[in-house]
C-alpha cells in the first residue's frame, strides 16, 4: 500500500491541467481558422474545444472537496459531526461533537473577548477557554479565570484518548445602533500559548483578521481550527482525556482560537460566542452500544488533499450566519467515498481520475 501511495501524482496536478487545457485550446483555435466552416473536421474540432472550455480546475477542485467528509467538516464544523481523519491509523474509533453557546456583555471599557486555550479535553487547571474581565480596555486585555467545556466530564468517562477533527470559535455581535463603532479581531495560534494581552500584539499575529464592527454587524466572525504539524505536535495524535498539564511533552497541546471586540460603546450590547468542536476518540470500553466504534477510513490521498485545502482557506474573519445559527448535524459520507474500501479501492485518487480522464483523452 505504501509503495503505491508514493507513486500517486501530486494533488496539484488537477490545477496544472488548466494550463495544458489553455495550450490545447490555443492550438485548436489556430487550426480552426484554416478549416472550412462546414467540414466534418471543423465540427469535430468545435466539439473538442467545447470539452476543453467545460473543464474548469476550480470547479473540479470544488467537486473533489465534496467527496471528502473531513474537509467538509473542517469548512463547516457545526454540520461536521461524525467525520474522521482518514489517516493510516485506521483503528476503531467513535465520534463526539461539542456545541456550546455563551452570551457575554460588553464591559465598561468597550471590550468583549473570548479565547480558547485548548480544544482538547483536559484535567489541567488551565482548562479550555476564558473571557476578558471588567478591567480590560481597548488597548490591553486582562483575562478572567479559565473554564472547562460543558462536555468535559462526559467525554472523560467514555474516552481513553481523543483528537480534534474540526472546530471553530464563532462570535456574533448584538449591538444597539447602526452607528456603533469599534472592530473585531479574530486569531489562531497552533500548539502555542497565546500569552498576549496587548491588542496590538494580538492583531499582529500571523493569522489575525481585523474587521470594522459595522462590516461584521449582520454576520458572524470565526477563528477556525485547521490540521497542522509543528515540531513534535501533530493533528494525527490521540491525546489522553485526563492529562493535568497543558503544553508539556506528551500532555494536552495548546491550540489558541480567539475573538476580541474592542472600541465598542461602553457597557452596551453583548456578544454570542459559540464553541464547536468535533472529536474522534478511542472508547474506554467496547461494550457501550451507543458509541458503536468503527474503523477510521484509511485514505492518505484524501488526507493530503484535505490538509492542503485547509491551508488555502482563511482561518479567521467573517463567515456566514448559516454556519452558526442552525442546529448541529452530521456529515454523512456515502459508502463509496469512505476511504480505500473494497467498493472504492482507489478512494480520493479514484475521484481525481474521474475528473481528469475526460481531459486526458484530448491530450
Amino acid at each position: 500500500m505504501s509503495k503505491a501511495i508514493k507513486r500517486t501524482p501530486n494533488p496539484k496536478a488537477v490545477t496544472r491541467l488548466t494550463a495544458s487545457a489553455k495550450t490545447i485550446k490555443s492550438v485548436a483555435n489556430t487550426v480552426q481558422k484554416t478549416m472550412h466552416p462546414q467540414s466534418g473536421g471543423q465540427r469535430n474540432l468545435n466539439k473538442e474545444i467545447r470539452h476543453i472550455d467545460e473543464f474548469d480546475a476550480q470547479k473540479a477542485d470544488n467537486r473533489l472537496k465534496k467527496k471528502s467528509a473531513w474537509i467538509a467538516s473542517i469548512m463547516d464544523p457545526l454540520r461536521g459531526a461524525g467525520a474522521k481523519i482518514p489517516d493510516a491509523e485506521g483503528i476503531p474509533t467513535a465520534c463526539s461533537q461539542l456545541v456550546q453557546k455563551i452570551t457575554v456583555p460588553v464591559n465598561a471599557g468597550g471590550v468583549c473577548a473570548c479565547e480558547v486555550v485548548t480544544p482538547y479535553v483536559t484535567s489541567s487547571a488551565s482548562k479550555n477557554y476564558r473571557f476578558s474581565n471588567a478591567a480590560s480596555v481597548s488597548t490591553n486585555l486582562t483575562w478572567a479565570a479559565p473554564e472547562f467545556f460543558s462536555n468535559q466530564t462526559t467525554l472523560q468517562s467514555i474516552a481513553s484518548s481523543h483528537r480534534v477533527v474540526s472546530g471553530a470559535l464563532y462570535a456574533e455581535y448584538e449591538g444597539t445602533t447602526l452607528q456603533d463603532s469599534g472592530d473585531v479581531t479574530t486569531y489562531t495560534r497552533a500548539y502555542t500559548p497565546q500569552a498576549l494581552t496587548a491588542l496590538s500584539a494580538i492583531q499582529s499575529t500571523y493569522t489575525a483578521s481585523v474587521v470594522p464592527i459595522n462590516k461584521a454587524r449582520s454576520k458572524a466572525v470565526m477563528a477556525r481550527w485547521f490540521p497542522i504539524n509543528i515540531n513534535a505536535q501533530s493533528y494525527k495524535d490521540f491525546v489522553g482525556t485526563n492529562f493535568s498539564g497543558i503544553g508539556s511533552p506528551g500532555a494536552t497541546p495548546f491550540w489558541t482560537l480567539g475573538a476580541v471586540f474592542s472600541g465598542l460603546p461602553a457597557s452596551v450590547g453583548s456578544v454570542i460566542f459559540t464553541f464547536v468542536f468535533n472529536y474522534e476518540f478511542v472508547p474506554t470500553l467496547n461494550s457501550m452500544d451507543f458509541i458503536t466504534p468503527e474503523n477510521s477510513p484509511v485514505d492518505p490521498f484524501e488526507e493530503q488533499f484535505a490538509v492542503q485545502w485547509a491551508q488555502q482557506e482563511p482561518s479567521t474573519g467573517i463567515t456566514s450566519n448559516k454556519k452558526v445559527d442552525v442546529s448541529p448535524s452530521s456529515q454523512v459520507v456515502q459508502a463509496a467515498d469512505q476511504g480505500m474500501s473494497a467498493d472504492n479501492m482507489f478512494g480520493m485518487l479514484g475521484q481525481i481520475i474521474k475528473e481528469v480522464v475526460p481531459l486526458l483523452a484530448l491530450l
